[in-house]
């Protein structure tokens, strides 16, 4: 429809444009608003609809421009700036949107849509919280609104806040019951609390549709399976799903991770090169892959690609420029480099063993550790100047974090610097703990059954104290533990075994984990920071690994080249302890130990 020939007025002509409008018919109402912006060319209600239409036609930077000028006229209407605000997401400038939106609520506080879009723009950006905190203003006005309902429970997801999540997705399904997508996304935010109800969730999503979207409900069906340690059960929905939807990344990545579960590591590196073949930006698959070359011992290419935990590093490195990244180029003699802890304590205590060996090319070292180490780590040299990790290292020339030494050292499995120990307890410490525990009748063993409850592996790799039992109604040891935090229960059932020692509420530091370890014939621990500062302390240590461990303790072998005075018992079978636990104790039935040492 073109524009009539009689003249008509400028009331007429934007009647006829907003007709238009609500209609969709937006090329047609065009003419209408430029015939109005001929007469008033700063006429807002024109300016304004001339800009939503070209914003529907996705002609952004004009839209923007046109809502620009209305917002210049009337800077008051809070509509112009939601629209603005949506014109500026359209051109990606993000920030300016959320200001718009944002000083649109601000105008009028019970702009819901202003609320909605600024919300929607926060989670855009990765900002939850944020946006979390907007969307609830918003529901605060329409409670019963689906897609703020939704958006919020998918921040909540992302901030692994599952409960919480489950419940924003019902409330959005009370409103519109048995959508696809917020029934799929509440099955994920399942997943990791009770994925047995999570695989019930998904079956009615997968049933109900086709495509990708089916696919990417199977592969997420997998991840549920992969929650309940059924990696074969896993692995089957991940290749199904593929084959709905070959270039599925998802899949493809999920499938490399049940693969690797079950250790079957060449096909993993493979599965891993499919999916990053798809997206080769995808840090986290090239990571894994990673892992699965060092679990291989294949450390030429493995510690190479294990740099791409970049995210971690860019964001725990030091505010430095990249050229004094040092990761092996170049001789650090006579400079003073910087190596600084990224991951947990553990990998602090396996790793700093390189800072001697770079001392010993004749660099200045300065080692940044976390607190609690801090002390104990002052130890590996005098040379060393240990500061701690919240504190100013001061200048220096050039900086690695310590998960790169092996790299920047070209290790290899017959090159793992190991002579230990190379940390040490400190001497008073060693014998206030000795007056502390008295003299042992028997064999001392130093006992850690779990580690950080929020690592991603925990469940994998901790054991329920009660598993142990085995182990600790044998008469002839005396235990101690050597962790400072207990589990709920623990405590309690811990006096139920008058062998078994605890001081969790006196152990300060790792200074006094080093020192009861020192008192210790053997210790016995699942992978936590206490297993390897045993071995940094060459104590012997019987270490209980999971089916398919970390990266540093390979497959396949009792021995570890990075501690050669540890023992390795693995899981036959994902989550079966009890036969590891029952070999421990035969074992300990059949060794020797002589009071402060071990045989």
């Amino acid at each position: 429809m073109g524009v009539a020939q009689a003249p008509i007025s400028v009331a007429d002509a934007l009647r006829h444009a907003h007709q238009l409008c609500a209609t969709r018919r937006h090329a047609e109402a065009e003419p209408y608003l430029r015939m109005v912006l001929r007469v008033q060319p700063r006429h807002f209600d024109a300016l304004h609809a001339l800009g939503l239409c070209l914003l529907e036609r996705g002609e952004y930077a004009q839209a923007r421009k046109r809502i620009a000028d209305a917002v210049r006229m009337e800077p008051r209407l809070p509509c112009g700036h939601v629209s603005l605000g949506h014109a500026l997401r359209s051109l990606n400038r993000i920030d300016d949107a959320i200001a718009s939106f944002r000083r649109a609520f601000e105008l009028d506080p019970s702009d819901f849509e202003a609320l909605r879009a600024c919300g929607s723009a926060l989670e855009e950006q990765g900002k939850y919280q944020d946006a979390i905190a907007v969307f609830e203003r918003a529901l605060a006005l329409q409670p019963a609104d689906f897609v703020a309902n939704c958006a919020r429970a998918n921040c909540l997801l992302m901030l692994h806040r599952y409960e919480a999540a489950v419940a924003g997705f019902d409330r959005a399904l009370a409103t519109k019951p048995g959508n696809p997508e917020a029934s799929q996304n509440r099955a994920v935010a399942l997943t990791p609390i009770r994925p047995a109800q999570a695989l019930a969730a998904f079956d009615p999503v997968i049933a109900g549709s086709t495509g990708s979207f089916q696919a990417r409900a199977i592969s997420n069906r997998g991840n549920a399976f992969s929650e309940l340690d059924r990696l074969e059960e896993a692995l089957a929905c991940h290749e199904q799903a593929l084959q709905i939807d070959p270039d599925l990344f998802e899949a493809r990545f999920c499938r490399a991770a049940a693969l690797h579960g079950l250790n079957r590591l060449d096909e993993a590196v493979r599965a891993y090169d499919e999916a990053i073949g798809l997206n080769p930006a995808a840090a986290d698959a090239r990571m894994f892959r990673s892992m699965a070359l060092l679990s291989a011992g294949r450390f030429d290419e493995g510690w190479v690609q294990y740099e791409w935990r970049g995210d971690g590093i860019r964001r725990l490195s030091p505010a430095q420029p990249d050229r004094r990244r040092w990761l092996g180029d170049g001789d650090p003699s006579g400079r003073t480099v910087l190596l600084y802890n990224e991951q947990g304590y553990g990998d602090t205590i396996q790793f700093a063993r390189y800072a001697r060996l770079l001392l010993a090319r004749g660099a200045r070292v300065i080692l940044r550790v976390q607190r609690p180490l801090a002390s104990l780590m002052a130890r590996l040299d005098p040379a060393i100047r240990v500061v701690e990790s919240d504190r100013d290292a001061g200048p220096f020339d050039l900086c690695c974090p310590i998960m790169s030494l092996p790299l920047a050292f070209g290790t290899r499995g017959e090159t793992i610097p190991a002579p230990v120990p190379y940390l040490g307890a400190d001497a008073g410490r060693v014998e206030s703990w000795r007056r502390r525990i008295g003299a042992a009748a028997g064999p001392r063993i130093g006992l850690a059954w779990a580690g950080n409850a929020a690592n991603v592996n925990d469940r994998r790799r901790s054991i329920a104290l009660s598993r142990l039992a085995p182990l600790l109604s044998l008469a002839s040891a005396k235990f101690i533990v050597l962790q400072n935090e207990l589990r709920p229960g623990d405590r309690e059932l811990l006096s139920t075994w008058p062998a078994v020692e605890h001081f969790d509420r006196e152990i300060r530091d790792f200074e006094d984990v080093a020192a009861l370890i020192e008192l210790c014939d053997l210790v016995i621990g699942v992978d936590t920071a206490v297993v390897h500062l045993a071995g940094a302390l060459a104590k012997p240590v019987w270490v209980l690994l999971p089916f398919a461990p970390d990266f540093r303790w390979m497959l396949g072998r009792e021995d570890t080249p990075w501690y050669p005075s540890a023992r390795l018992f693995r899981q036959a079978r994902t989550g079966e302890w009890e036969p590891v636990v029952q070999r421990l104790a035969e074992e300990m039935g059949r060794t020797a130990f002589r009071q402060g040492a071990a045989a």
